[in-house]
């Protein structure tokens, strides 16, 4: 089962590889320096454990292990696995009533969901994955790596392959990028495809296909000896299964506004996404600043705003500390709606997904990194608390709805322990 469809997805490895070049590059010649004089082949190990959890909602437990192998002429080799056990529950979609509604899970089992209580969806799912990367420099000024990626889950298989290439230019104070992934993934939803606006009839078909792609471009520039600046824009397609197999749309007495039944979503088939990124690194006296703004929309009708700021301080040479703080604005899809009112002409596509709908979400945190004195490497611990929380009272609400918080808040937490070493 997919943890999360978000409109505003998280960074794609190509953006995470362009900012990994730009962090380096601020250093300068002081980078340039180090890597000439240790252009040995080495090995380099990192691992973390992640915990995440909702507020009585739902919980995941992931580790991961990644190995970069950096032979003598500067090319690298890395291999990265992931598991991820996840438990809990998830809204279905369905919503708030004066009445005491029954919900059907995934798996086919009933729920009986109290009056004025959100419906959830219990679930239980495992995802493996394994992403592949090989980077090859050349001469000093161009690098080109290609990669793969393929996970599995109980309902969701996806494979995928990206490219890039990365210029240095003007006496390396400039870098170019490009980029371009692929994916082609199956989507075969628990106990059978729902066919749209239906209760529970099946469509037949089990296996579900969707693809997408994507183009990246930026480009990323010192001003001074201690300020880089940074700009990517990414331009995304989707198409095929892009509905939620387990989201429901509830149907609302135009009198009362109670429900009167559910009914499974509907989205397009085809999806295209647009973002830009800036992003500033200033290095002060002591401490480094990331200050970042993110703007992205689609055609699905969804805009969003995030702005993220970071300050690492060192105290020495073994150990920092990082405070975190990011705040994300995003306006609901042009198909989102609280339910579908009985007596009224049904609209082509329809979800009630808090994920598709207005949504407010800042985030807080810290990270601390210590060397290790017994053993090699370095120790991170980071720990962060999210709040997310949309318009839980439209004023087109009906009836009874007006009485609920129909977009409850979301409370997460995070905390990942990682270390890394080099050898």
């Amino acid at each position: 089962m997919q943890l999360t469809d978000s409109p505003v997805p998280a960074p794609s490895p190509l953006r995470a590889a362009l900012r990994g070049a730009a962090l380096a590059l601020l250093a300068g010649g002081a980078v340039a320096t180090t890597a000439a004089a240790s252009d040995v082949p080495r090995w380099q190990l990192d691992t973390s454990g992640l915990l995440y959890g909702e507020l009585q909602r739902t919980s995941v437990v992931e580790p991961m292990a990644r190995v970069t192998r950096t032979f003598a002429k500067g090319n690298s080799f890395t291999a990265q696995v992931d598991f991820d056990a996840i438990t809990g529950a998830s809204p279905s979609g369905a919503q708030p009533s004066g009445l005491v509604q029954t919900t059907t899970t995934p798996s086919g089992n009933t729920k009986t969901v109290p009056a004025g209580k959100l419906p959830l969806t219990d679930f239980r799912d495992m995802r493996g994955a394994v992403d592949l990367e090989y980077a090859q420099p050349f001469g000093s000024h161009l690098t080109a790596s290609v990669g793969g990626h393929f996970s599995k889950e109980s309902d969701y298989r996806s494979l995928g392959e990206r490219g890039q290439l990365s210029l240095e230019a003007f006496q390396r104070l400039s870098t170019f990028t490009l980029g371009a992934s692929a994916n082609a993934d199956v989507v075969t939803p628990l106990d059978g495809t729902r066919e749209p606006f239906t209760a529970d009839d099946r469509t037949g078909v089990n296996a579900n296909d969707k693809h997408a792609r994507s183009w990246l471009v930026g480009t990323s520039r010192v001003m001074t000896r201690r300020w880089l600046l940074g700009a990517t824009g990414t331009y995304g397609e989707e198409w095929g299964y892009l509905t939620d197999p387990y989201k429901v749309v509830s149907t609302i007495d135009p009198l009362t506004g109670h429900t009167t039944g559910e009914l499974h979503e509907k989205r397009p088939d085809r999806r295209v996404r647009r973002d830009v990124l800036l992003s500033s690194v200033y290095h002060h006296t002591e401490d480094v600043s990331y200050l970042s703004y993110r703007y992205y929309w689609d055609d699905w009708g969804v805009e969003a705003h995030t702005a993220d700021f970071r300050l690492r301080h060192d105290f020495d040479a073994s150990h920092f500390v990082q405070p975190h703080l990011r705040f994300s604005r995003q306006g609901a899809a042009d198909f989102y709606c609280y339910g579908l009112v009985e007596g009224r002409e049904k609209p082509r596509f329809a979800t009630s997904d808090y994920r598709l709908g207005d949504l407010n979400t800042a985030t807080v945190g810290v990270t601390y990194g210590f060397d290790l004195v017994s053993v090699p490497g370095q120790l991170t611990v980071r720990g962060e608390y999210m709040r997310q929380w949309g318009r839980g009272f439209p004023g087109d609400a009906v009836g009874s709805q007006r009485t609920y918080n129909l977009a409850p808040a979301v409370n997460t937490g995070t905390l990942m322990l990682g270390w890394s070493v080099g050898w």
